[in-house]
């Protein structure tokens, strides 16, 4: 048992692990009692979706910033355009 809530996330020894009595909990391995330490983890669910999506939104970010930059370095870098005078 681990004093934790359990939440979705927990794993323990590769296995999702369950509730019980309000905390995590997971049976050790091998019933005659010679495990004695368990490896447990916790990834937050939508965590490989949440940093896809902030990866494209910084992405795009970049990509507008540097666009308008090279635009705006055209825009001076081409002579002015002068309209013929007609009257």
């Amino acid at each position: 048992m681990l004093a934790a809530p359990p939440i979705a996330g927990w794993s323990c020894d590769g296995r999702p692990a369950a509730p019980y009595l309000g905390l995590v909990a997971t049976p050790m391995n091998g019933s005659d009692g010679s495990q004695t330490t368990m490896d447990c983890s916790f990834r937050p669910p939508g965590l490989r979706s949440g940093t896809a999506v902030a990866a494209a939104a910084v992405f795009v970010l970049v990509s507008v910033a540097f666009l308008t930059a090279a635009r705006r370095r055209a825009m001076r870098a081409s002579p002015p355009r002068h309209q013929p005078f007609t009257h």
